[in-house]
């Protein structure tokens, strides 16, 4: 039985599922009415009484001849339910997905989400589109059916009631245990397919560490599992049919027999007798199509609860406060006492980090892998909203900025940036689409991307694969600063955006983000850079340098300062000059 938070998921397909209810509703109208024609044949055939025999034989091919018409139109509405509702829902999955961020997905594997929104949701149509319907069919038609039976003899109605009531409460108690299998099952199948996404994304790897045999064991192992999950459900689920069953066609042959009792001792003639036969097939004729809906449509149900509990996940946006305006001069950034913690983490990644960034400045952040660089970086752009804390811009709480709104503030160039299939050019123009070719090639060779093509004049029209293909890893990092820098935004974000890159590009990436920023001064605009970086000749340059470790902040200072201090920076520019020399 559907409750009100599934019905709320398929919200969409409201008004089609109410209309193939109501289809359904004319089709069992329809075999009710058959089976009266069948019983007034049978009838006058008993009686030898052929004078309306042509007419009911006339109206029994009329209603063959309508009952596949409306059953098509059933179909087709099915089909609309399944459309709409399966759109819908993987919309508000991608959203929520989406508002969730990096972060928040950070303990969900990405095959798992996949497989939930393209498989689980392709589910859905059977059960929204079919069972759901077909639940207030068999409602109604028993009713009217057993009403039917009333007038012909309360006793036999009583019966027939009873049977029927017992035909779904039965097979109920058997769904609990299926139910849980059903979770068992889904479960299993997007494991499977979590081990196939990773192995198809990490192929390269695998096979440089010769680990092809190994993974091809885990998704074996998978695999078995998953047959081992389906086996156990469909063994419980045919128990469950075969009581259904049982009870669908028992439940005739219960009320037919007590029918022929009553004809005996004369309390319904041989007409009603025959349309007694009838009726009771007709009573529980839609627990059988409501079961058969019930197993197409199981995982659906399966589907469904997975949906609402990845929808009912909290996402950095729940926390919202009212909108205020977009800062417009001073773009000041301030960390107040802000602490993060990741799901399913037992430590703060940040801890009680509080900073201030004066707008148009260059802050760099420094420290050792997993000192929470990148995640304060994060919490700027909101993949997640502090533990403890909060974080402004110009004096604005970010939860009260829109997302549209911090979007055109921020710009983030991470490590392993995105280059879409396509041209250079219109990798470049996804985020300026107005930008000129001119424009584009000056900004492209003041990168120094002319080495991507040996004319300068092909150099916008060069190919770039999928992810990247075609271009070194520095060239897609150059490619996302050059994307970056065309958005204009107040604000630039450089999470290890270099790391691929030498020493000469790295200059000039720092000397083009320079001359960008004495554009925009000329404009009356500033540009205010954070980066985060491991190889300390980048940061260097930089007004203010915050030394991080265990997600504490422990130095802030610029460069010469912080070597008066001889501490953690220090130390780690002691280091690295150390292996410069070694």
């Amino acid at each position: 039985m559907p409750d009100r938070d599934i019905l709320g998921l398929g919200r969409a397909g409201w008004l089609p599922m109410i209309a193939s209810f109501s289809v359904g509703l004319l089709l069992s109208g329809i075999l009710l009415c058959q089976a009266w024609l069948l019983s007034r044949i049978f009838s006058t055939l008993y009686s030898w009484d052929f004078s309306h025999l042509a007419l009911l034989l006339g109206m029994f091919a009329v209603v063959l001849l309508v009952r596949p018409l409306v059953m098509l139109v059933q179909e087709l509405l099915v089909s609309r339910v399944g459309r709409n509702i399966k759109l819908d829902v993987r919309v508000q999955l991608l959203e929520h997905l989406n508002k969730m961020g990096p972060f928040g997905l950070s303990s969900k594997r990405t095959g798992e989400a996949e497989a939930l929104v393209t498989d689980g949701v392709e589910l859905l149509e059977d059960y929204y589109g079919r069972y759901v319907p077909q639940l207030g069919v068999t409602i109604v038609t028993v009713v009217v059916a057993i009403a039917f039976l009333f007038e012909l003899d309360p006793l036999v109605a009583l019966v027939g009631g009873c049977a029927a009531l017992l035909t779904p409460i039965l097979p109920s108690l058997w769904n609990r245990t299926l139910k849980r299998r059903g979770y068992q099952h889904w479960d299993q199948y997007s494991q499977m397919n979590a081990e196939v996404v990773d192995a198809m994304q990490g192929m390269t790897t695998l096979q440089l560490f010769n680990n092809v045999e190994r993974q091809r064991e885990k998704i074996d192992s998978a695999a078995q599992s998953l047959l081992a999950a389906t086996l156990s459900q469909m063994r419980t689920s045919l128990l469950g049919s075969a009581i259904s069953s049982w009870m669908v066609n028992g439940g005739p042959v219960i009320v037919l027999t007590l029918g022929i009792i009553q004809a005996w001792y004369g309390s319904v003639d041989i007409a009603q007798l025959f349309w007694c036969l009838f009726l009771s097939y007709e009573l529980f004729r839609p627990f059988q199509d409501l079961s058969a809906h019930w197993h197409a449509g199981f995982h659906g149900y399966s589907t469904a609860r997975q949906a609402l509990e990845l929808l009912k996940a909290r996402t950095p946006h729940d926390d919202d406060l009212p909108n205020q305006a977009l800062p417009t001069t001073s773009f000041d950034i301030c960390f107040d006492r802000v602490s993060y913690r990741y799901p399913s983490t037992e430590s703060n990644a940040v801890s009680d980090v509080s900073l201030d960034i004066e707008s148009g400045k260059t802050v760099a952040l420094v420290g050792q892998s997993g000192c929470g660089k990148s995640t304060l970086l994060g919490l700027l752009l909101r993949f997640g909203d502090p533990s403890a804390g909060r974080i402004s811009i110009g004096g604005v709480d970010l939860r009260a900025l829109s997302r549209d709104d911090l979007s055109s503030l921020i710009t983030l160039v991470p490590q392993e940036p995105v280059i879409f299939n396509g041209t250079i050019a219109e990798n470049l123009r996804a985020c300026a689409p107005e930008a000129s070719d001119r424009q584009l090639r000056d900004l492209c060779l003041s990168l120094g991307l002319d080495d991507i093509s040996p004319s300068i004049d092909e150099l916008l029209d060069t190919p770039v694969r999928e992810r990247g293909g075609g271009v070194s890893g520095g060239q897609r990092q150059r490619l996302a600063i050059a994307r970056a820098l065309l958005r204009n935004t107040p604000i630039l974000l450089l999470d290890e955006a270099t790391s691929a890159l030498d020493a000469r590009a790295e200059q000039l990436v720092l000397s083009t983000i320079e001359n960008h920023r004495k554009k925009l001064s000329g404009q009356g605009r500033t540009l205010t850079v954070i980066m985060s970086a491991h190889r300390l000749e980048m940061v260097r340059p930089a007004d203010l340098i915050v030394v991080l470790s265990q997600g504490n902040l422990i130095e802030i200072g610029d460069h010469e300062s912080l070597l008066l201090q001889n501490g953690v920076y220090a130390a780690l520019v002691g280091t690295a000059r150390e292996l410069v020399r070694s």
